[in-house]
């Protein structure tokens, strides 16, 4: 590009980046390197892994895409969508990121190279309830918008860690 762009929109992704799904997710990767990069970002993907259409979460992406690059976003911030299939495009949460569980069930396949590897592929076990949460937000068949950062420290942890006396 001749030059930086005003915005990052990643997606539209095929299937939910619901909660710590963030961590594998391609699509907000894709959105987190605008957001390293100081571009205002937004990652966007439908809930469905076979959406009936992608023009709902088309438009809302476009949507907020022009609002972070008008408004811009804090550093570092990354917003984080999931549009549930029929969703109602009025009904948008921001919302704060979940915790997503599967049952672990992994499958043996096999690469173009003939190499073995295993796939996890377990069903998402509910979660549990909490007030505010992507995952409540879809199953509800709302619009969820997260702000996420990437630094995931655990600044209580520092603390403790701090107290260690590590050696090797």
């Amino acid at each position: 590009m001749p030059g930086q762009p005003n915005v990052v929109l990643a997606g539209v992704n095929r299937g939910p980046n619901l909660g710590t799904d963030i961590l594998y997710s391609g699509t907000v990767a894709a959105a987190a390197e605008g957001a390293l990069a100081g571009i205002p970002a937004v990652a966007i993907s439908t809930v469905s892994c076979s959406p009936s259409d992608y023009e709902p979460a088309s438009r809302v992406g476009a949507a907020l895409a022009r609002l972070a690059a008008c408004r811009g976003l804090p550093p570092g911030v990354v917003l984080n969508v999931n549009v549930p299939d029929g969703a109602e495009l009025g009904r948008i949460v921001v919302t704060r990121m979940g915790i997503q569980r599967y049952s672990n069930i992994f499958e043996r396949r096999v690469d173009p190279r003939g190499e073995v590897y295993y796939w996890m592929c377990g069903s998402p076990e509910a979660s549990e309830p909490g007030d505010g949460l992507d995952t409540d937000a879809v199953r509800s068949g709302a619009i969820s918008v997260t702000p996420i950062k990437f630094d995931m420290t655990d600044h209580a942890a520092l603390g403790i860690l701090s107290g260690w006396d590590i050696r090797i």
